[in-house]
């Protein structure tokens, strides 16, 4: 079965329009080795999983999927509002 971040990869990557050379390029490493971390082949050195946080501006949770909000979006945000805002009742 493959890793939830695995998939999680392969979406934002498309999302931003990215190719996986793109992000080979980016991460310093060959695209054939991107494509096995993608293809859940290779298991993710926690470097480039911080790395790839940054480019997508996405929190390590997210990408492990040990949550289900992406901390870039909108939804993101709102939940978030609504926390502070339980927190002040």
């Amino acid at each position: 079965m493959k890793q939830l971040y695995c998939i999680r990869l392969k979406e934002l990557r498309k999302l931003n329009s990215y190719s996986q050379s793109d992000i080979a390029y980016i991460l310093c490493i060959r695209q054939e080795q991107y494509s096995k971390y993608e293809s859940g082949l290779r298991e993710l050195p926690l470097h480039l999983l911080t790395r790839l946080c940054m480019i997508y501006h996405v929190s390590a949770d997210y990408l492990l999927g040990l949550d289900s909000v992406s901390s870039h979006s909108p939804t993101a945000h709102m939940f978030d509002t609504v926390r502070k805002n339980r927190a002040e009742i």
